[in-house]
């Protein structure tokens, strides 16, 4: 009994200050930086473990910083059209349909302007699930005719940074990644699509 006392307290000893130091930071608080694709990424993680809520203030500060760049400049339609991309994404995650809608399609068009392949081959890709949840198959099949296309044109063309958003411009991640992802999609709404 005392040896299990013992045992407890060393437990307790260790683990509280663990609990304590974990509570001073909020859900999903971004890292202290001013470089908007460093938050971006870090909102992704968030993103990927299924955290929707925890990538929001990754999201909104890299949206804070990316209005401090210069507004004429590519880099700020880059930026400005990834962080939309991915308020998209988390706007689909919590079911705000109409919101996400507006966010990517703003992404959508700032990509446009700036002729990132990359970007708007996930912008489109995005969209195409955007539609397939609101139950609109043409739309979402149209978009995801788009990411063919683009898919297509990144295999033959690769993509120099800053096309490549990441590793999205590469034909490893073409293949190995996106190509099981488009067909399955295309095939579960009979888009007669195939890469």
């Amino acid at each position: 009994m005392l040896r299990l006392n013992l045992v407890h307290k060393l437990l307790f000893a260790i683990l509280i200050p663990i609990l304590l130091s974990s509570c001073s930071y909020t859900y999903g608080q971004p890292p202290e930086t001013s470089d908007p694709w460093k938050l971006i990424r870090n909102a992704r993680v968030w993103i990927n473990e299924g955290r929707p809520r925890g990538a929001l203030p990754s999201i909104n500060k890299a949206l804070e910083e990316t209005e401090k760049l210069d507004k004429k400049s590519k880099h700020y339609q880059h930026t400005k059209a990834a962080v939309y991309n991915e308020m998209g994404r988390v706007f689909i995650m919590l079911n705000d349909m109409n919101s996400a809608e507006q966010y990517l399609k703003n992404a959508n068009k700032l990509s446009l302007q700036v002729g990132y392949r990359a970007l708007q081959l996930d912008i489109n890709y995005n969209l195409s699930t955007l539609y397939e949840m609101k139950h609109d198959e043409r739309t979402a099949c149209n978009y995801l005719a788009k990411v063919v296309d683009l898919y297509k044109d990144l295999y033959e063309k690769p993509a120099d940074y800053p096309d490549g958003y990441g590793v999205i411009g590469t034909k490893e991640f073409l293949e190995g990644f996106a190509r099981p992802r488009i067909n399955a999609k295309s095939k579960k709404m009979n888009c007669s699509l195939k890469i």
